[in-house]
């Protein structure tokens, strides 16, 4: 199933490629289409190629589309396509003699998409095809020569090379927000926990590095603390009452933790049934904290499951000076969970 799945998905992009290549292809016929018009009425020949225009601008850029969908390799199939677009330009650069003002425009907007569409490999393959349709092009034509444009079709070359690097442009910064979404999504997945909606141990260790470095680099003493929550008999909710409730009781632990957390506080699960919550306040702050976290777990109440009552046991610790790192401060916090805990056992 996940080896389909990965299947279903590099598809999916695949489809997604020739879908941002389809509307490309219509707008650089469609611009091209105008100068080549032009320079076939001067020389007076659009009428022995009136078809091959329509075909070329009309017919072939949703037949290509059609073919790379639908292909069993829809990228490769549509590399395909973009170096018979090349081709393409090739038979008209030789079929209009050469005229070097439309030629400098087709050629600037084949060689720009392809790159961008395939790198310098299909660049390539692009370019060797443009010049193999050129050479056979011009030989059977020939091989006249005709580069003076007039001024009509210098004034219609221009506009698209302008309106088509535009375009291209557009599509690819709209690409690269893309690609900076999913990286950010990425980033986010990378640093959380997805079970609670929480960062991450990886995550909290770095956060808490940053604290105790920030709290040992700076003269005067800014206060931290650090606590240490453990739900009391996870293991026999898990079993009294199944996992599914289990779950339940850690998305609720960690709603409680946003809460408390604020705006500053810094919430995250370490693993299982254990998390850890950074506040900037003082011991005594922090005591009060664990005290409310105690009260709201103690108050929690899941509608499937009436009757389970969930624990937990906190320790609470400042940052201290002698703390060398933020293994020792999560050390001492640690160890005071267990004496919470302990004594927990004891009043039971």
């Amino acid at each position: 199933m996940p080896y389909y799945a990965s299947n279903q998905e590099s598809r999916a992009k695949a489809r997604a490629f020739v879908r941002r290549i389809y509307p490309m292809r219509n707008l650089g016929v469609l611009l091209l289409c105008v100068p080549y018009v032009s320079v076939l009425l001067e020389q007076g020949s659009l009428g022995r190629h009136a078809v091959l225009v329509a075909l070329n601008v009309l017919v072939w850029p949703h037949v290509a589309f059609a073919l790379a969908l639908r292909a069993r390799d829809p990228i490769a199939a549509e590399h395909r396509n973009l170096v018979a677009d090349a081709a393409f330009g090739g038979f008209w650069i030789a079929a209009t003699h050469f005229s070097l003002v439309p030629a400098t425009a087709m050629l600037s907007i084949l060689a720009a998409d392809r790159l961008a569409a395939g790198g310098w490999r299909l660049l390539g393959r692009a370019s060797l095809a443009c010049v193999l349709v050129l050479l056979l092009t011009g030989w059977a034509v020939g091989w006249r020569f005709e580069p003076i444009a007039s001024t009509r079709t210098i004034a219609c070359s221009l506009p698209p090379i302008f309106i088509y690097m535009l375009a291209l442009s557009h599509v690819g910064y709209q690409l690269a927000r893309r690609i900076a979404q999913q990286n950010r999504q990425l980033d986010r997945l990378n640093l959380t926990d997805p079970g609670v909606d929480l960062p991450n141990r990886r995550f909290f260790n770095a956060r808490a590095q940053d604290m105790v470095a920030s709290a040992r680099a700076s003269s005067a003493a800014t206060p931290a603390v650090l606590l240490m929550l453990d739900v009391d008999g996870f293991k026999a909710i898990n079993d009294r009452h199944g996992h599914v409730a289990g779950d339940e009781v850690l998305r609720e632990i960690a709603r409680l933790l946003r809460e408390q957390a604020g705006t500053t506080g810094f919430p995250a699960r370490l693993g299982g049934d254990e998390f850890a919550l950074l506040l900037g306040a003082s011991l005594t702050e922090g005591e009060r904290v664990a005290a409310e976290l105690r009260e709201g777990v103690a108050m929690l109440r899941l509608p499937n499951w009436p009757q389970l009552h969930v624990g937990v046991s906190i320790g609470v610790a400042p940052l201290a000076s002698h703390h060398r790192g933020m293994d020792e401060w999560l050390g001492a916090a640690d160890r005071a969970m267990y004496v919470a805990k302990a004594s927990a056992r004891l009043r039971r």
